[in-house]
């Protein structure tokens, strides 16, 4: 059961407790917090460095004498900017993040060292998936927030409903990236979490380039 942010402020430590002592519960997934685009990660690196670091905490630091699962989210927006494709787990300290989104990824990144600190001190029991670049039903298509696919739909719509006979994207189109449906990713995170439970970091991803 995913809470809606009016019924808990998962950044309120009494709240996340309160809520975790009325619900029984066996795993907790905690995917809370908040992605963006290129232009939004630009303006508001703060915000969202905060809005994904402070929620993960305070869930894992609440369940870290739980005998649960916590499965703790990661992104593939934690790797470094130039870390070799395909991508593998161990690259993920080899350099910072993309600029463009430096600050959530470093958030990610500080999840993963929490999870396996506890895991080693508390012994906590988790998994820590890794998430391509997602897209499905229920997408972000705003202008300023959506990420690659609903962007490029929303352009490509626009376009048509124009009579345009082009349409215009950013950069090079040298950038390549794995992009994951995301009831695959459901999937892939309850097998995982099932599967791994040492803390360490998982790819999930498509395999297509």
């Amino acid at each position: 059961y995913a809470p809606s942010r009016q019924e808990c402020d998962f950044s309120s430590r009494d709240e996340v407790y309160a809520y975790m002592q009325l619900s029984r519960w066996d795993a907790l997934i905690n995917l809370a917090g908040k992605v963006s685009g290129i232009a939004h990660n630009l303006k508001h690196p703060g915000a969202l460095y905060l809005d994904n670091l402070l929620p993960g905490t305070v869930f894992l630091d609440e369940a870290r004498d739980s005998r649960a699962l916590f499965i703790q989210v990661g992104s593939a927006c934690a790797y470094p900017k130039n870390a070799p494709v395909p991508t593998k787990e161990d690259s993920l300290w080899d350099g910072y993040p993309d600029e463009t989104n430096g600050p959530y990824g470093v958030a990610k990144r500080a999840l993963l060292t929490q999870l396996q600190a506890y895991h080693k001190e508390h012994g906590i029991i988790g998994s820590y998936p890794l998430l391509a670049n997602l897209y499905g039903p229920g997408d972000n298509f705003n202008n300023e927030t959506s990420h690659v696919i609903p962007a490029l739909i929303r352009r490509f719509l626009e376009a048509k409903a124009r009579g345009d006979s082009s349409v215009c994207l950013f950069g090079d189109g040298s950038p390549t990236r794995d992009f994951l449906y995301v009831n695959d990713a459901a999937d892939a995170i309850l097998h995982i979490g099932a599967m791994v439970e040492d803390c360490s970091p998982v790819n999930v991803g498509s395999r297509t380039e």
